[in-house]
């Protein structure tokens, strides 16, 4: 599905009917990236009852085809204390980003990041943040690329490292 040239659909607010879909979307990159040697997501890390739970707090946003596929998909959250204890009122927090890979190289993901900070300069925000992998290079450079700056790297619990970074809305 790669085209430079596709409409890629405007994300939604999910429902409680995208539950599966988004476990899906999750378990299919939790697979792929553990297939390439990459420690981003543990098979089963995201249960599809924390994502309900996530959904009917408005969290997720997901983006569809027209026939209702899920191609794309982000949390967003006004707060993280587990990687931004500081939680400064002006920043919104972008979690969980994740492309279809059949529709990897058609800029999904970009769109994704443009609406979720969209989302976040309505909301007042001045900084959108995320976290990632600090051993994941490709995608740090991926959002480096889409403006963010890597702020530190934070040990979670001796069990991995994140590196924190943010972009200026």
């Amino acid at each position: 599905m790669a085209a430079s040239s596709v409409d890629l659909p405007a994300p939604t607010a999910a429902s409680a009917r995208d539950v599966r879909g988004i476990h899906q979307l999750r378990r299919q990159l939790e697979d792929w990236l553990s297939s390439r040697g990459v420690n981003q997501w543990s098979a089963g890390q995201l249960s599809e009852n924390s994502i309900r739970n996530q959904v009917a707090s408005d969290l997720w946003r997901v983006a569809k085809t027209d026939d209702g596929e899920i191609i794309g998909a982000f949390r967003i959250q006004d707060q993280d204390p587990s990687f931004w204890p500081e939680n400064p009122a002006d920043s919104v927090f972008l979690h969980a980003l994740m492309v279809d890979r059949s529709w990897a190289g058609c800029g999904l993901g970009t769109h994704l990041v443009e609406f979720a900070s969209h989302e976040a300069r309505e909301a007042g925000a001045q900084w959108l943040r995320l976290d990632c992998a600090a051993e994941n290079k490709r995608l740090r450079s991926y959002y480096r690329h889409l403006g963010f700056q890597e702020v530190r790297d934070q040990d979670v619990d001796g069990l991995f490292i994140v590196t924190l970074m943010q972009k200026a809305l």
